[in-house]
C-alpha cells in the first residue's frame, strides 16, 4: 500500500511539473482560453498536455498555409475542443483561402498575427467590430497598438466622408444616390461601435434623418425602410415604429415587410394581446407571405425565439 501510495504522489508531482512547464513555454491569450487549457491538462494527465500541443500545431500550420475546403470542418471541430468560444463570422483571403480572422487573435507568433491582420485591413475585410475590438485588447502590445492604429485610421476615413457628404446636404438632399451613399457611410460608422452614448444618439439621428428622407423620396424602398424601423427599434421608438407601419401597409397592402416589422413592433414591447389579434388577422386576410416571411411570422409569433 505504501509503495502504491508512493507511486500515486510520484506521479502528481510529475504531472503538476508537467502542467507548470508546459504553461512557462505556452503562451496563452485570454482568460477563459487558459481556463479550457487548465481544465484539459490537468483532468486528463499527460494527454490532455499532448491534445492541446496537437491541436496548436495544427490551427497554427492551417491558418499559415490557409484553409482548403477538405479542412475547413477539421479546423472548426479543433477551434470548438480547444477554446470553447463563439464563433465570430468574420473571414479574410489570404493565400487564395479563407482564414477565420477570430482564429487569427490565437495565433502565438506575433508576427503572423500582424501579417495576417495587415492583409485585412489591405482587403478592408476587418470590419466588424468585436473582432476589432478583440484585437484591440490583445495581450501582445504589439497588436493591440497595430490595431487601435487601424480603428483610428478608419474613424478618420470615415469622419472625412461623412464631412464631405454634410458638406453637399443642402444642395443634394433629393439626390437618391448621393443619399443612399451617405446612409452607408453613417452604417459603416455607426458599426464600430466604438463610442460613448452621446456620440452614438447623434449618429443615431443623422442616420435616421437620411434615411427618413430616403422613405420621403422612395417610400417602396424595402431595404431602406427596413433599416429605419430598425434603427428606431434599437432607440425604442415604439409609438413612432406602430404610427409609421400603419401607414405603410394602408400605402402598400400586398407588401409583406410592413405587417412583419408591426409585427416585430409588439412582440419587442411584449403586447401579446396586439400579437395574437395580428397574426389571427394574417390567418383571415389575403396576404401571401413569402417562405422567408411565414418563418419570420412563426418567429415572431413565438416571442421571437
Amino acid at each position: 500500500m505504501d509503495f502504491l501510495g508512493n507511486d500515486v504522489f510520484l506521479f502528481c508531482i510529475i504531472h503538476l511539473l508537467l502542467i507548470i512547464t508546459y504553461f512557462l513555454f505556452r503562451k496563452t491569450f485570454n482568460k477563459e482560453h487558459k481556463l479550457v487549457e487548465l481544465l484539459i491538462v490537468i483532468f486528463l494527465p499527460i494527454t490532455g498536455i499532448l491534445l492541446m500541443l496537437y491541436c496548436s500545431w495544427i490551427r497554427t500550420k492551417l491558418l499559415k498555409e490557409g484553409l482548403s475546403e477538405e479542412n475547413q470542418e477539421h479546423m472548426r471541430v479543433l477551434t470548438n475542443l480547444e477554446e470553447n468560444t463563439e464563433t465570430i463570422s468574420a473571414e479574410v483571403k489570404y493565400s487564395n483561402d479563407i482564414v477565420p480572422l477570430n482564429d487569427v487573435l490565437y495565433l502565438e507568433n506575433v508576427g503572423d498575427k500582424r501579417k495576417l491582420l495587415t492583409t485585412a485591413i489591405r482587403q478592408s475585410a476587418l470590419s466588424d467590430s468585436t473582432i476589432l475590438k478583440r484585437a484591440i485588447r490583445d495581450e501582445e502590445r504589439e497588436v493591440s497598438h497595430y490595431a487601435v492604429s487601424m480603428a483610428t485610421n478608419q474613424v478618420s476615413s470615415l469622419e472625412k466622408q461623412m464631412n464631405a457628404f454634410a458638406s453637399q446636404w443642402e444642395s443634394r438632399r433629393t439626390d437618391l444616390q448621393y443619399l443612399r451613399q451617405y446612409a452607408e457611410t453613417i452604417k459603416a460608422y455607426i458599426e464600430l461601435d466604438i463610442f460613448d452614448e452621446f456620440t452614438a444618439k447623434k449618429l443615431f439621428s443623422k442616420y435616421e434623418k437620411v434615411l427618413q428622407l430616403i422613405y420621403t423620396l422612395e417610400p417602396e424602398n424595402d431595404f431602406y425602410f427596413e433599416e429605419l424601423l430598425n434603427l428606431k427599434f434599437r432607440q425604442k421608438q415604439y409609438a413612432e415604429c406602430e404610427k409609421l407601419l400603419v401607414l405603410h401597409i394602408k400605402r402598400y397592402p400586398e407588401n409583406e415587410l410592413g405587417y412583419l416589422l408591426l409585427l416585430k413592433t409588439y412582440v419587442l414591447q411584449k403586447r401579446r394581446n396586439e400579437v395574437d389579434a395580428l397574426l389571427q388577422s394574417f390567418r383571415k386576410s389575403r396576404i401571401h407571405f413569402s417562405a422567408e416571411g411565414m418563418a419570420l411570422v412563426r418567429f415572431w409569433g413565438n416571442g421571437g425565439q
